[in-house]
């Protein structure tokens, strides 16, 4: 099985799908995080200029003092530490603020471009990997079972989009249940998919110099 798996990857065109993959990741979390990010902040900016934003007493508590243009609001998935109650309660007002413009930002573009986003970028990353090793020969060594890491992490951040929706389709502060599962699998996510991605990026450049050097 191995070997049929490794034989199809060192083909031209795991790059070529792999190039495409990485393209259309860049492409989808720009669109998805930009118009995310400025609904979030704009809510910030106008509290702080203290304007009155039409959201109801739910969220009448929440702070945004600790947040400027400097250090801006981030969304559920740009927190690698997870949040708690609290600060998922300003996210979600802060999507409701301004007749829910953020809110439908993340229903209509936000959320379907992330799940997209994860389901691209984890056989990436991992088509990815098994061609490097099968390039420096290490095809049968126990770095082949690392192959899962990226996957594993697409898997969370899907599951995380659906803990968040289902967050975000509710009304503030949220199902406080779901909170902590949410953070946790977010944290979780970020573990995976940093450390199989610069894992990859490190054994990507030196199979570059390698294949320079030796040629």
């Amino acid at each position: 099985m191995w070997e049929r798996i490794f034989g199809w990857l060192t083909a031209p065109r795991v790059a070529l799908l792999v190039f495409l993959g990485v393209g259309s990741m860049f492409w989808l979390i720009m669109t998805a995080e930009i118009p995310l990010g400025s609904a979030l902040n704009a809510v910030v900016v106008l509290h702080q200029a203290g304007q009155k934003l039409d959201w109801d007493d739910t969220c009448e508590k929440a702070k945004f003092s600790q947040y400027s243009l400097d250090r801006p609001l981030n969304s559920f998935d740009g927190r690698p530490d997870g949040y708690d109650r609290d600060e998922a309660e300003q996210i979600l007002c802060a999507m409701q603020a301004r007749s829910g413009a953020g809110r439908e930002v993340y229903l209509q573009k936000h959320f379907p471009r992330d799940m997209a986003f994860a389901a691209l970028y984890g056989p990436a990353l991992a088509a990815l990997w098994l061609f490097l090793l099968a390039g420096f020969g290490w095809q049968h060594s126990f770095l082949k079972y690392l192959v899962f890491v990226p996957l594993v992490g697409a898997g969370l951040d899907l599951t995380e989009n659906l803990f968040v929706h289902s967050l975000v389709s509710g009304s503030p502060p949220g199902d406080a249940s779901i909170i902590p599962i949410a953070s946790l699998i977010t944290a979780a996510k970020w573990h995976a998919v940093a450390g199989s991605a610069g894992t990859v990026l490190a054994l990507c450049l030196v199979y570059l110099l390698w294949r320079s050097v030796w040629r």
